[in-house]
């Protein structure tokens, strides 16, 4: 998987997050290829842990937040 694949999984995450949790394999794999790309760990784990928050609009701004932290430090 290359970095813009796995981006483009999260930035699907982020679409869906308001209708479901989007914990998934896919979703975990994305973020453990990034995490060799990344300075700054946090923003992946906690990408991960927002995507099974079970309330919408908290998952929903979570994932967004962590996104725009991921792209700026993760090439």
């Amino acid at each position: 998987m290359s970095p813009a694949e796995a981006i483009s999984i999260l930035t699907v995450a982020v679409d869906r997050a308001g209708a479901e949790t989007v914990q998934t394999p896919d979703l975990r794999a994305a973020l453990t290829m990034l995490v060799t790309r990344c300075e700054d760990r946090s923003p992946l784990d906690r990408f991960w842990s927002g995507a099974g928050s079970p309330v919408a609009e908290d998952r929903r701004r979570i994932l967004a937040a962590s996104l725009r932290e991921i792209r700026l430090q993760c090439p």
